[in-house]
């Protein structure tokens, strides 16, 4: 199967399986599943299978960085919703996702700094939004019959789009596009319109509380991945995740 094979099958089995948790467990365990490396990391073996496990090393600190936007994007959407409509609390959270990620790009050009710095970004918009959190929204009313293809559509489209230049721009810019919020921001948007302020701002907390996890999938494959270590270190790279994500909680 061709990588745009993967990515057009991918896409709307990720948006089908998020909706689902949605309806079934509310929007807390929907931004968990969502910030989870559903996207990026499939991203990532993208680029190894296609342009080789050095180019995808050399993503991961690209991508941290970007997880670190990840956290501001969280943030400042989750500020804004408050005194505004999705349009312009995701202007805000976009805004945060560039300043932050560029910002950190930056900073430094270290794994271990930029695991750090990404780690400390996510953990502190963590802290925020559960101290300014309001009643936990546990249920969402029924979406309209049109808002899952219209999620997929927009969300498959952004993905190949931005994967498609990715490989253009170099390691490092292609792990911060990887990381980009592609899903988080078409959910939060559809979530936010549907179901009010505090649902995406629950949907957010889980978001940015499981995107703390996603720092160890990158750590691992910036410092572990070769060319004769596929299969394992992105396995590593998962159970990282997994782990870092049971311990936080």
């Amino acid at each position: 199967m061709s990588a745009l094979a993967l990515k057009l099958l991918l896409m709307p089995l990720l948006l089908v399986f998020v909706s689902w948790t949605a309806r079934r467990y509310g929007p807390r365990v929907s931004g968990i599943v969502t910030g989870l490396p559903v996207v990026s990391g499939p991203i990532s073996l993208f680029l190894a299978v296609g342009n080789g496990p050095r180019f995808a090393s050399g993503a991961a600190p690209g991508a941290l960085a970007g997880l670190g936007g990840v956290g501001a994007f969280c943030g400042a959407y989750a500020w804004a919703s408050r005194r505004a409509t999705w349009p312009r609390a995701l202007a805000c959270g976009l805004g945060g996702f560039l300043v932050a990620a560029v910002l950190l790009q930056h900073a430094s050009g270290t794994l271990g700094a930029l695991s750090i710095a990404a780690l400390a970004m996510l953990i502190a918009v963590r802290w925020m939004l559960a101290r300014s959190e309001d009643a936990v929204v546990t249920a969402l009313p029924p979406a309209a019959h049109w808002e899952l293809p219209a999620r997929i559509a927009l969300a498959t489209g952004i993905v190949v789009g931005l994967t498609a230049a990715a490989e253009q721009l170099g390691p490092r810019s292609s792990g911060v596009i990887s990381t980009l919020p592609v899903l988080s921001a078409v959910v939060a948007v559809f979530m936010h319109a549907r179901g009010g302020d505090r649902a995406v701002r629950t949907f957010l907390t889980g978001v940015v509380g499981s995107s703390i996890g996603t720092v160890g999938f990158f750590a691992v494959i910036g410092a572990w991945l070769t060319p004769g270590a596929l299969v394992t270190t992105y396995a590593m790279a998962f159970v990282a995740t997994a782990a870092i994500n049971v311990i936080s909680r």
